[in-house]
């Protein structure tokens, strides 16, 4: 197909009151003169190339005296004389230039039309692969691509509709413009418990700072390791840092690279779906990030397909299916255990403990998501100095709270009863926040001497 570049002159009266280019013939000569082009009847020669070309006046019934109106359009039959094209453009751009009763626009631009075309064949490709990215890391970790709709849905990401196509691939539902917001956008995955969790090891964390080092370096250092890693597991995070990351060499740098160039290409995309003009410094600029970062993306690809893929942990699995559907993964985790002792596991400060847990028989003021109908068992967590569970109360009812919207009171059956010890926390990160496990292994723990560090180190 032919392209063509048209281009509207206008000319005016100098400041000698005369229009020096009143016809096509004046126009042409002084092209001829002022330019390295030659025009001749039909062809217009640039370094070499002939280029077919066009050029008339524009009549009016009622012609003015003060202007003329003049079309040029120049034909790029191919395109592998690109470059003397280019050259052709600039020529004529810059002798109207050099005249100061001489206008043009661009009407039609075969330049930008060639390079929105070689970039767009760019962006189909860091698109593509960007996708492919996403779609098989998360699916190969998780064996399943059913979170794709219920997690952009979460992030508010628009579908095309293209997922109802039988020959639909992952993600080609999903807006360019919106693979940046899936990737790397740092969002809450608005659970109110884990928003709990978040405030509560922060402010943990904050306390532990606060102390004195009357313990050992080794054993504070360690303290606050633990502290931090657990305020990054609950803090608001991007898609790539929650299940992508971890499983992809250099995939800091590749997170640079790739957000960069994805919010860069928004631009001149749209400029091309909006034929703007682009031309070749645009697109030389373009396609050496891109060519950059698809060779990034392979590496990550090549080096994560050759290697023994390790599945998302039972954690990150919840938390992947959570975030999708904030009922389906608790009921499958509740049908795993057993209906009759699923266990919550409460902290506790030593005052409040021991008039509520204990004398009272009740606890409250805590978030519970759905699985509240399936709890069976409350176990106390004492924190500090004790830093263990000691009693467990079997659960008599779970009701609204009375003094926040929200939250949720657990009513005892009877008194707390204890083990026979305290079962220590041992080496791990003490819960800032409700926890939940069965009293099935509660009890195993107790029984065997060990720590809660087999079962915070592996939550339900």
């Amino acid at each position: 197909m032919t392209r063509v570049s048209r281009y509207l002159i206008i000319s005016e009266k100098n400041k000698s009151n005369k229009i020096l280019h009143a016809e096509p013939e004046e126009l042409i000569s002084s092209i001829n003169k002022s330019t390295e082009l030659d025009c001749e009847s039909e062809f217009i020669s640039a370094e070499s190339k002939k280029f077919k070309y066009n050029l008339k006046s524009i009549k009016f019934e009622n012609q003015t005296r003060d202007k003329r109106f003049f079309i040029l359009v120049f034909h790029l039959d191919d395109e592998s004389n690109i470059e003397q094209f280019e050259f052709l453009d600039s020529e004529i751009r810059n002798f109207i230039e050099s005249y100061s009763d001489l206008e043009i626009f661009i009407l039609e631009d075969a330049i930008s039309q060639y390079y929105s075309k070689e970039a767009y064949e760019l962006i189909h490709i860091i698109e593509n692969k960007t996708r492919a990215l996403i779609s098989e890391v998360m699916f190969l970790k998780s064996e399943t691509q059913a979170w794709e709709h219920p997690l952009t849905k979460n992030l508010s990401i628009r579908d095309t509709g293209k997922s109802n196509n039988k020959k639909y691939k992952p993600l080609d539902g999903k807006y360019f413009s919106d693979l940046t917001t899936m990737l790397f956008t740092i969002f809450d995955d608005k659970k109110d418990d884990r928003k709990d969790n978040f405030n509560s090891n922060l402010k943990y964390f904050d306390n532990l700072m606060q102390e004195e080092f009357s313990e050992s370096s080794t054993t504070k250092i360690e303290e606050l390791r633990i502290a931090f890693e657990e305020i990054k597991k609950t803090a608001p995070r991007s898609i790539w840092d929650r299940y992508i990351a971890s499983s992809l060499k250099d995939s800091e740098k590749l997170f640079n690279s790739l957000n960069t160039v994805l919010k860069q290409l928004e631009a001149p995309r749209n400029d091309i779906a909006h034929n703007t003009v682009f031309r070749k410094e645009s697109y030389t600029s373009l396609r050496q990030d891109v060519e950059k970062v698809v060779l990034q993306i392979d590496k990550a690809i090549e080096e994560f397909e050759n290697r023994s893929i390790s599945k998302y942990s039972k954690e990150e699995e919840k938390e992947v299916l959570d975030i999708l559907d904030n009922s389906s993964i608790e009921e499958t985790v509740v049908e795993e255990t057993t209906d009759d002792d699923l266990t919550i596991i409460v902290p506790a400060q030593e005052d409040g403990f021991q008039q509520v847990f204990l004398k009272d028989n009740e606890w409250y003021d805590i978030r519970i998501g759905k699985r509240r109908t399936k709890i069976r068992y409350i176990a106390g967590y004492e924190v500090k100095p004790r830093s263990g569970i000691q009693y467990i109360a079997k659960v008599k009812d779970i009701i609204p709270s009375e003094n926040y919207f929200g939250y949720w009171k657990v009513i005892f059956d009877g008194k707390a009863q204890p083990y026979d010890h305290l079962i220590p926390l041992g080496n791990t990160y003490p819960p800032q926040n409700i926890r939940y496990t069965t009293k099935r292994e509660l009890d195993e723990v107790a029984e065997k001497n060990e720590t809660l560090e087999k079962i915070f180190n592996n939550p339900y």
